[in-house]
């Protein structure tokens, strides 16, 4: 039969093992849940710096962007407004060319050719208005300048106009033809810059999306570290109120240890 005193002293050693491995335990238990703690909240907070940065850069790229898409569309509205300008003052051009290289020239020909019969004509009438002008009962008649010298002049001085006008109106043709395709690369310019500026548009919503979509993250690592705290906080309070458990429960074994050791009979 085991001897009482013996068995006394193996349940003592049981129970200051308990609680030593319950208060080692636990303090081990609580730095394990602090040390992992720590780890994911410096992960947490490392992730939380790096969405502060790629959210300022979103920002930064926000604000550039609308800067640049600003510019590109007043940029859009001149050139728009410039191949809009051209295109009248290509029409007003061809108004101006048809209007002198042919309907002024045209009729200065029609002009150039009957002034001859005219001044003709004329002469007649200045011989004839002398000559009345001469008897004692005739007009007076006394130009400075005779009819037929006047039509003379304005014939000489129409002479070559025509042509003049005509050459005129093909160089202004040329400029007419220049101002079309300027007009034309005008307006291609201005569609294009319209596409960019509707691709700049494009880009600028998907970085605001982006830019939400960080936000919401940060709410969300934000969140996850108040979590992790309490968590982590709960899981300490536990592990103290299991090891201080066990640490009473040790007192079962002491306390028996102590009384076989002694001697003292144990009733149930």
């Amino acid at each position: 039969m085991l001897n009482p005193v013996i068995a006394g002293r193996v349940m003592i050693g049981v129970g200051i093992v308990g609680l030593i491995a319950s208060l080692v335990g636990g303090v081990v238990a609580r730095q394990l849940v602090t040390d992992f703690e720590q780890g994911v909240e410096q992960s947490l907070a490392l992730s939380a710096q790096v969405l502060e940065t790629v959210d300022d850069s979103f920002e930064a790229a926000a604000d550039a962007l609308e800067i640049v898409t600003g510019g590109m569309a007043d940029a859009q509205g001149a050139v728009d407004a410039l191949g809009r300008s051209m295109a009248q003052g290509q029409i007003a051009l061809e108004a101006l060319t048809v209007l002198t290289g042919v309907d002024i020239a045209n009729t200065l020909d029609a002009l150039e050719a009957t002034l001859p019969a005219v001044e003709e004509a004329a002469t007649t009438i200045d011989r004839t208005l002398a000559a009345l002008s001469a008897l004692p009962f005739g007009p007076s008649y006394s130009p400075d300048r005779p009819f037929g010298e006047t039509i003379g002049e304005l014939r000489e001085s129409i002479a070559g106009l025509p042509d003049e006008l005509r050459n005129q109106a093909e160089q202004a043709g040329r400029t007419v033809d220049g101002l079309t395709s300027a007009s034309e690369h005008t307006a291609a310019t201005a569609a294009a810059l319209g596409a960019f500026v509707e691709r700049l548009e494009t880009v600028s919503d998907l970085v605001d999306q982006y830019a939400q979509r960080t936000a919401e993250a940060r709410e969300v690592v934000e969140e996850q570290r108040d979590a992790l705290a309490v968590s982590a906080s709960r899981s300490r309070l536990l592990i103290v109120g299991l090891a201080g458990l066990f640490a009473l429960s040790q007192f079962v074994p002491l306390y028996l240890g102590i009384a076989l050791s002694r001697g003292q009979i144990i009733t149930v």
